[in-house]
């Protein structure tokens, strides 16, 4: 069968099982949390090998960030460097690769960053440069910055798409830092500038607010420049502001805060109706979002102490807020995501109908029901999400400045929730001021070191409506609400009468509705349910035959262990009902408790509920004669189905 042959060989021919990072990175980012960097570069190196072809770059970033935290600034410089050069080559990827990704994923394509991860490999290197006290490197690195946003905003407007990440503003603000302590004023000037417009921006986009101390620097630089009208403009825009000049001789402290993680991307599944081959089909796409990331750092405060035992202050600011970048990222790329998406499903879909429908005119149906198979395994292993993104970078980079005499300084960081909770202090290393000169420290705050029971309260930065709810964001019950309909149907059952002894039955089947559900790690259920069945009594003649059935309303209390499994227990309240030929009934409650055990895909489930029963009524025959006082217990089990939607 050479066809089939052929077939199948280029069904499995496309590397469809790309590597499934999230299984190093939990263990790597609690050591990063913990700040044992040494020991996560040791583990990091030993995965190398797993990070080959099309994800080179990928660990280039990692290994670079976690070299950058544990102070090895050069080695740092290094892998940025080589993940800089690498993603310029991919830029122009191969026309082999884009058709495999197409045909697959595109987890096979070169990994080559996000817009704004380019930017940041540049950013991080000069922070590097920055710390090891070389401003001109770093500026070399600023001005590579400025171009990669020239060039992005050609690119865009080319494209005429609306992406809101066109400039950096730290980026900006960082230079004019570094022209400024060169004593290059004229470029710190229009560097400052340039952040203004950026923070501007950032405010109606990312919920970044201008850095309370930029009116400073633009006031002291227009009067020290002689711009009285640009001084006067930036008076009125910073009313706060009070320009003074710095002290002679004086130094300054720069520390950088870095809080919390990046987001991660996850895979959602969406259903739409394409139209292929003249008939509708119902397909499923997976593309991307971004899983927010608590942070529980609201500011820090700095504290400086000489050898004299004086004390100087300074409380950190936002300057670059890197998960609201990402997530609004993503927002504005996620229709063209999606219609590629749409293009590489319905691609596969139709090349897989074509080959079986040929199979099926070359080999009959079983050479048709084979290919058809085969290439929905194909379909199902290649439908994944491009996951990777440089995971290891902060959420936020907050920065502390302080103006201070020469000398040397002990220095503390205190990190606070949004309610001023202390949530944990950490000393640095010894600050040494040199007289005009610039002093960078960098710190990451630790959940270890202190952990803010109002967390939810201190995210203050929420993901938008059409965006994925993070997962600790206040409300986010709510906004997972899902809907469920349930239906289960008695399996098997005993019955005992009051004396113990066993009543024959025989299910009538039953349905059971439920819905309404909400919460990722505890799951509140409620609905109603009706469940039937119908006994014969031991002497009695077939006029006399007893039917009896119970409805009640049920309270479900569930628990997801996994993604797809759950148990929980089913609190049912209700009344219990006898019927027969020749009889009069009443009935009283019967209460109901089931276990509850349950499997969920996307969509559909099954669930299996066994638990106990009973109830009680009096029935009496129709002339009013002889009555019968029945009480029953007895055990149930029910089996269903569920679906989602």
């Amino acid at each position: 069968m050479p066809l089939l042959l052929l077939i199948f060989c280029l069904f499995w021919s496309f590397p469809a099982a790309a590597i499934e990072f999230s299984r190093f990175y939990p263990s790597l980012e609690q050591q990063v949390a913990q700040k044992k960097y040494d020991q996560a570069i040791r583990q990091l190196k030993k995965s190398k090998s797993e990070f080959s072809g099309n994800h080179q770059v990928l660990y280039q970033l990692e290994m670079g960030m976690l070299l950058h935290l544990a102070g090895r600034y050069q080695e740092s410089n290094r892998l940025l460097h080589a993940a800089e050069d690498a993603m310029e080559d991919f830029y122009t990827t191969s026309v082999s690769s884009e058709i495999t990704a197409f045909l697959t994923n595109d987890l096979n394509r070169p990994f080559e960053g996000e817009d704004f991860e380019k930017v940041l490999v540049n950013l991080i290197s000069a922070l590097n440069y920055s710390l090891l006290g070389q401003p001109a490197e770093a500026l070399v690195e600023a001005r590579k910055v400025d171009h990669k946003l020239g060039l992005l905003e050609a690119r865009l407007e080319n494209e005429k798409t609306k992406n809101a990440y066109r400039q950096d503003a730290f980026a900006r603000y960082l230079s004019g830092m570094l022209y400024a302590s060169m004593q290059e004023w004229n470029d710190a000037y229009i560097a400052y500038q340039k952040a203004f417009e950026g923070y501007q921006s950032y405010r109606r986009y990312y919920q970044t607010e201008i850095p309370p101390n930029l009116g400073d620097e633009l006031l002291r630089l227009s009067t020290r420049l002689g711009l009285k009208a640009d001084r006067a403009k930036w008076a009125k825009a910073f009313p706060k502001a009070k320009g003074k000049a710095i002290p002679p001789g004086y130094g300054e402290v720069v520390v950088l805060n870095y809080n919390g993680l990046i987001p991660i991307k996850k895979p959602k599944v969406k259903e739409i109706f394409v139209h292929v081959l003249g008939a509708p089909y119902l397909m499923k796409i997976s593309f991307p979002y971004y899983l927010n990331r608590a942070n529980p750092v609201a500011y820090a405060q700095l504290r400086l102490q000489d050898a004299k035992g004086k004390s100087y202050s300074g409380q950190s600011f936002v300057v670059e807020n890197i998960s609201a970048i990402a997530l609004r990222d993503l927002r504005d790329r996620i229709d063209r995501i999606e219609s590629r998406a749409i293009a590489q499903a319905t691609t596969k879909f139709v090349a897989i109908k074509a080959l079986e429908m040929k199979a099926n005119d070359d080999y009959g149906f079983l050479g048709g029901l084979a290919v058809g198979l085969a290439g929905n395994i194909w379909a199902f292993q290649t439908d994944k999400i491009d996951d990777r993104g440089w995971r290891f970078l902060p959420g936020e980079v907050q920065m502390t400045r302080l103006w201070v005499p020469p000398g040397k300084y002990q220095v503390e960081v205190e990190y606070f929730s949004s309610q001023g909770r202390s949530l944990g202090a950490e000393s640095l290393e010894q600050a040494e001021v040199k007289p005009k000169r610039v002093t960078y420290l960098k710190t990451r705050e630790s959940p270890s070191s202190g952990f803010d029971p109002d967390m939810r309260l201190a995210s203050r930065y929420r993901n938008t409506p059409d965006e994925e709810p993070s997962p600790i964001s206040p409300g986010r019950a709510k906004s997972e609400k899902t809907n469920r309909i349930e239906l289960s149907t008695p399996l098997a059952m005993t019955l005992n009468d009051s004396r113990g002894q066993a009543i024959p039955t025989q299910s009538q089947g039953g349905i059971q509705f439920s819905w309404i559900q909400w919460g990722k790690e505890l799951d509140y259920h409620w609905g109603v349910g009706f469940l039937t069945f119908s006994s014969i009594l031991p002497n009695t003649n077939p006029d006399q035959q007893l039917q009896l059935g119970n409805s009640y309303f049920t309270f479900d209390f569930r628990m997801d262990f996994t993604p797809s499994f759950y148990g929980g227990v089913d609190l049912g309240l209700g009344s219990s009902w006898v019927s027969c030929a020749s009889c009069n009934y009443s009935s009283q409650g019967a209460a109901i408790g089931l276990l509850v055990f349950g499997l969920e895909g996307e969509s559909l489930g099954g669930v299996l509920k066994l638990g106990p029963y009973s109830g009680s009524a009096t029935a009496m025959n129709a002339q009013g004669g002889m009555s019968q006082s029945l009480t029953w217990s007895g055990t149930l089990a029910t089996l269903g189905v569920t679906y989602k939607f």
